[in-house]
């Protein structure tokens, strides 16, 4: 736990667009999932996809990128796209909540909303602009998950669907928002100093060697030549400066003069732990269990695979990845950048004439005194138009829970860090149309190729007892870069339903 963390705060590859990856739905012959269209439209029916322990919402957004963008390019698309996010801890399952309303929050100008969804996504540490952002955000979602009908909610939460979620998951839930409250005090470079002193030891005061090591000899591949076992990373665009910074203080994403002096307490988790406070006659620990309150994240691998690895527009892929003199111009901040404004662009270009979030009306009285009167637009009405056909359904708990009468799903998508949980598949809707999708581990910094081909086996082998076989490894984001880059090493395993 000193170097991954217990908690899974951010995915380690780049976003798949599940209307591209989900199976083959035309070929599906019935179930819950299928639309029918009596004019003979020939539009393809709804998508259903199952996130498992993604760590964020990456899948999601680029997916909705492509549904908002296919309805004006007048090509094929389905009905309507249903996401299910499933997360075994409550606190990054809160944290999906909170980056979705970021994200999808029209009332925000463009440019402070990425910002904000970064900072939030990946540093340590906000701005005091930031913090009251996250404070009001978090009291939304406490008012939200309180009452009676989460879905008749006058902002854009109605479109979260969590009847499934169990009144204790909920109350877990509302824990959560609660402690992301800006008077909770939260020293966060003191916690993650402990826990970098934890890791690295009598080396502490080294650190900084052993950062540009594992920056120059693992994460960037300069050194794959000299040495077989150190892999060939697609995330070389990641700058130096970045990754120290990370590494030292926890900040991804630094903005202009920004001051960042407010801890970003959605970082913060709980885990159960043991007291040690006797041995016995066998000299094992006993002792009463508690729970500790802290940062239980990643400490080594940066959050910059998620959405700064691969650009989402075929334009914006070739200028971003553009090589002079053998370097990137551009750095994986100005990717991630770049795909969340790609994102919200195609949600306003959705939304057209209708995402005027207020209305102004003036008048003059007898006196000729001049009267204006804003009236502020309600958010799931700015948003009901775009989000009509998705459907957002959250899930947490030991176990992926599903409803007898649910739709089929057309892709399912596991974390590598629960890739275990492949075991579970047998138990959900799936047909001979699903398809599985599992993250692969070769971006991790310390991950050689034989660990690699080991997870890669291991993967297989369970893959195939829960009844699916192997088709292919995918790219995220397309294989190749048309300015010369290299071409990129395939970041999922790909199966289809025996």
């Amino acid at each position: 736990m000193d170097k991954l963390g217990a908690h899974f705060f951010w995915g380690y590859s780049g976003a798949l667009d599940l209307l591209e990856a989900g199976g083959r739905p035309g070929n599906r012959d019935g179930g819950g999932g299928e639309t029918s269209c009596e004019s003979g439209c020939g539009k393809r029916q709804q998508l259903w996809a199952l996130q498992i322990c993604a760590g964020d919402c990456r899948h999601v957004l680029r997916t909705l990128t492509s549904y908002f963008l296919s309805s004006q390019d007048g090509g094929e698309q389905p009905l309507g796209v249903g996401i299910k996010i499933y997360e075994k801890d409550v606190e990054l399952l809160a944290r999906q909540l909170l980056l979705l309303l970021i994200a999808l929050d029209a009332q925000v100008d463009l440019k402070e909303r990425v910002e904000l969804f970064l900072e939030v996504h990946g540093n340590l540490e906000l701005t005091e602009r930031g913090e009251k952002a996250v404070d009001s955000y978090a009291r939304q979602l406490e008012d939200w998950i309180t009452s009676l009908k989460p879905h008749t909610s006058s902002s854009l939460l109605r479109f979260f669907d969590v009847s499934e979620l169990k009144y204790q998951e909920k109350d877990e839930l509302l824990r959560v928002f609660k402690s992301w409250r800006a008077t909770k005090a939260v020293n966060a470079q003191a916690l993650w100093d402990y826990r970098a002193r934890k890791f690295y030891g009598d080396r502490y005061d080294f650190r900084k060697n052993l950062m540009d090591w594992d920056y120059h000899m693992r994460l960037s591949g300069k050194g794959a030549k000299e040495d077989p076992n150190v892999i060939k990373s697609s995330k070389s665009i990641v700058h130096h400066v970045h990754f120290r910074r990370w590494r030292m203080a926890g900040n991804s994403c630094e903005f202009r003069d920004k001051k960042y002096n407010a801890p970003n307490r959605t970082l913060m988790s709980t885990i159960a732990s043991r007291l040690v406070q006797h041995r016995d006659r066998n000299l094992e620990a006993k002792g009463s269990s508690i729970t500790a309150y802290g940062y239980f994240g990643d400490i080594q691998n940066p959050p910059y695979g998620s959405f700064g690895e691969e650009a989402w527009g075929e334009e914006e892929r070739r200028r971003l990845f553009k090589k002079i003199n053998k370097q990137y111009q551009h750095t994986a901040v100005d990717v991630s950048k770049s795909n969340l404004t790609y994102f919200m662009a195609a949600l306003a270009s959705r939304l057209g004439g209708s995402q005027k979030v207020c209305h102004c009306a003036m008048d003059v009285d007898e006196g000729g005194r001049v009267r204006v009167t804003i009236a502020a637009e309600k958010q799931h009405k700015v948003l009901s138009g775009a989000l009509g056909g998705v459907t957002l359904k959250f899930g947490t708990g030991d176990k992926i829970r599903s409803k007898r009468d649910a739709a089929a799903y057309d892709a399912v998508i596991v974390g590598c860090r629960d890739a275990h949980l492949v075991r579970e598949t047998p138990g959900l809707p799936c047909d001979s149309s699903t398809t599985l999708y599992v993250e692969r581990c070769k971006n991790l910094v310390e991950v050689t190729k034989e660990h690699s081909a080991s997870f890669d086996a291991k993967v297989g082998d369970l893959a195939r007892e829960s009844g699916w076989s192997e088709v292919e490894t995918v790219v995220a984001g397309g294989s190749e870069h048309e300015d010369g880059g290299e071409e990129g090493e395939s970041a999922y395993r790909k199966f289809y339903k025996k």
